[in-house]
């Protein structure tokens, strides 16, 4: 029985729409690696919600998704096949965790944009978003892919999330992790938890039976240009 995996979704964000890239292969297609090792097919595809557009809308990809989970027969693994609805499911969590063509070059990804007679390696979202609209309208076929087999996963911690979660807890040094009766510190701000609100700050130390009052929660940013440097790591034991 033949079948496609999908190993992978990595979606682009275009303003406010979406690039919906998957890696998939064939479960009994093989490559060959560079150390002559047979391994499984592996390449990145946009997923189409449509012949005649690149960019879609959430509510388009959504449709797209529920069409696929109610038709089945969609693995995630060369063994397991996506429960009824866990598709859809899949798709979502991509969507929500998009993120700008930049981000994934930045980590080290190269998309490429290939057409019958021209091969583009776009840098920037509004070079993409120009380069999809005008294939749209011009109805030229492309094919878009990660050039990558194994995608690049940077530093999750991007602009957005630090303007979400602002909020660092200070005692001489940032706090890190809580783990049991160990307590983890380090003086490079970056490496720091970061909390949304001073509340929720407050609530996690609470938790971790410490009192709040005996340290300081301060904001990220005014911190950062104070802090910056090479990074030591510390680990103490409370009893």
């Amino acid at each position: 029985m033949s079948y496609d995996i999908i190993y992978d979704r990595r979606f682009i964000k275009v303003d406010d729409l979406y690039v919906p890239m998957i890696e998939i292969g064939s479960n009994n297609t093989f490559e060959i690696s560079a150390s002559g090792r047979e391994i499984p097919e592996k390449y990145w595809m946009e997923l189409v919600c449509d012949k005649n557009k690149y960019l879609y809308s959430k509510e388009e990809i959504l449709q797209t998704a529920k069409e696929l989970d109610e038709c089945g027969g969609i693995y995630k693994s060369r063994y397991r096949s996506f429960e009824k609805d866990e598709f859809v499911k899949y798709i979502m969590s991509g969507i929500k965790n998009a993120k700008s063509l930049e981000i994934y070059i930045k980590w080290g990804n190269n998309l490429i944009l290939r057409t019958s007679d021209n091969i583009k390696y776009p840098q920037t979202t509004k070079e993409l978003k120009n380069e999809l609209i005008f294939a749209a309208l011009a109805s030229t076929k492309i094919n878009l892919y990660f050039s990558e087999r194994d995608f690049k996963i940077g530093n999750v911690l991007t602009t957005r999330n630090l303007s979400e979660y602002p909020y660092v807890i200070k005692d001489d040094y940032y706090l890190t992790r809580i783990y049991g009766r160990n307590t983890w510190w380090d003086d490079d701000i970056n490496n720091a938890l970061k909390f949304k609100t001073k509340k929720e700050a407050e609530k996690f130390l609470k938790k971790h039976k410490k009192d709040p009052v005996q340290y300081v929660i301060i904001h990220y940013f005014d911190e950062q240009q104070n802090k910056q440097g090479n990074s030591r790591y510390y680990q103490f034991s409370l009893f």
